[in-house]
Parts: C-alpha cells; sequence; structure tokens
C-alpha cells in the first residue's frame, strides 16, 4: 500500500513538473531516466522519515504517560486527604485533638475512605453530647459504635471507649438532669454544683457537657427562666419530663 501511494505520488510530481516545462509548441519534453529514479528515491525518503517521525511521536506519547502515572502515584503519596496521610495524622494525634481540629475534620469530611467516615462519626459524636439529647441521632450513633470500634487507631481506643459509653448513657443522663433540676429547685439557694457534686448528684452528669453546662446554667437562672429553659428542652425531647418549678 505505502509503494503505490509512493508511485501514484512520483507519477503526479513527473507529470506536473513535465506540464510546467513543456515548450510553448506543445511538444512533448523527454523525461530521463536518471530523474526518474531520482525522483522515486527522494519520495521514498521523505515516506521514511514520515515513519520514523510517527514512531519518534509514538515513543514521546508512551514516555509522557508514563511520566504522568509517576507524578500522580507521587502526588498520592503526598496528598494530605490521601487515606495513607489520614492515617498517619490520626496516629500523631490524641483523639481529643483530632475532634478539636477544624482543618482535619474537612480533610475527614472529603475523604471517603472508612477509617477517615469512622473518624467523622467519632467527631459528630462529641459534638451530639454538647447539643440537647435528640433520640434519633442518638440511635444512629450507638448502632454505628461497633462498625467505628473496628476501624479506630489502637492509640485511640480508650478515649473511643469513654466517648461510646456516654453516646450510650446519654438517655439516662437526662432523667438524671431531671431529677436534680428537681432537686436545685427543692434546695432553692443552697443548690450549688459544688454541694451537688460533693453528694455524689452528678456522677453521671458531669461526663456530659451538656447536662453538666445546663445544670450550671438552670442554678444561676432565676425560676422564670428555669422553665423556660425546661420548655426549651422538653420541644426538643419530650421525654425530659420537667417543665421546672411551679410559678408562684
Amino acid at each position: 500500500m505505502e509503494k503505490t501511494i509512493i508511485c501514484l505520488a512520483a507519477a503526479f510530481c513527473f507529470c506536473a513538473a513535465a506540464n510546467a516545462q513543456k515548450p510553448k509548441t506543445d511538444e512533448p519534453r523527454e523525461i530521463k531516466p536518471k530523474d526518474i529514479k531520482k525522483a522515486a528515491e527522494t519520495l521514498q525518503t521523505l515516506a521514511e522519515n514520515q515513519k520514523d517521525s510517527v514512531e519518534k511521536w509514538r515513543e514521546l506519547e508512551a514516555k509522557a504517560k508514563q511520566a504522568l502515572a509517576a507524578a500522580k502515584e507521587r502526588n498520592a503519596r503526598f496528598d494530605p486527604n490521601s487515606p495513607k496521610a489520614i492515617k498517619k495524622r490520626l496516629g500523631s494525634m490524641t483523639l481529643e485533638d483530632v475532634i478539636n481540629d477544624p482543618k482535619l475534620r474537612k480533610s475527614l469530611e472529603t475523604n471517603k475512605s472508612p477509617l477517615a467516615q469512622a473518624y467523622l462519626t467519632i467527631c459528630q459524636m462529641n459534638e451530639s453530647l454538647n447539643t440537647v439529647y435528640d433520640k434519633k441521632s442518638n440511635e444512629v450513633f450507638k448502632a454505628s459504635i461497633d462498625s467505628v470500634r473496628s476501624l479506630v487507631l489502637e492509640r485511640h481506643k480508650d478515649e473511643f471507649e469513654e466517648l461510646a459509653s456516654n453516646i450510650n448513657d446519654y438517655e439516662f443522663v437526662m432523667s438524671e438532669l431531671a431529677r436534680v433540676f428537681r432537686l436545685v429547685d427543692k434546695n432553692g439557694d443552697n443548690a450549688t454544683v459544688d454541694q451537688l457534686s460533693q453528694e455524689n448528684e452528678l456522677v453521671y452528669i458531669v461526663k456530659i457537657p451538656y447536662a453538666k453546662n445546663t445544670l450550671t446554667d438552670y442554678i444561676g437562672k432565676s425560676n422564670p427562666k428555669r422553665r423556660e429553659l425546661c420548655q426549651e428542652i422538653n420541644e426538643i425531647y419530650p421525654d425530659f419530663g420537667y417543665n421546672g418549678p411551679a410559678p408562684k
């Protein structure tokens, strides 16, 4: 096929040359054999050079693809959001530091590896203990404890178990908070966090940030404000079951 193309091209060139050099008398001009041979050799050289160029471009393309693949592999090793980098970063921190690192939190949110998602769940679990108890989300967290436990790094296991215990106990702690609210209202001005702690009334409450902070807030409020606070809690968690001190 390639030889056919060369021959056709040669014939075209020869005809064009002959026509261009015709005398005005339209008499045909003789084409010498050596000219035909030279033209054929020239076309053959051009064809071979073209073939060499294609092969060189293919070699360059292959090398470029190899370089791109190597670059992607290097980027994966140094990408701070890669699963390997995330694991290394988590392993250098306490679980408390992990929970309180906003930059790491963003990395966990965008990384879909099982490990990153497990630690994102841990962060969300901890957040839930800083807001009023929500039964629906708490049940979801309790159901995920075993799967998260299977992925958490060894250095974080103790801290995670404490967090998991608080997640499991949160509903009970809300009943404890309602009980201590009643106790505060009964004791009046004599009720303080220190006094209640000394009497071992806050053993579970102090483990949940929301419960501990809300109790401190409750003690410092007037009776009308205490009723408002209880109403807010009951709107989110109807089973709280305490409406605050009766109005006088």
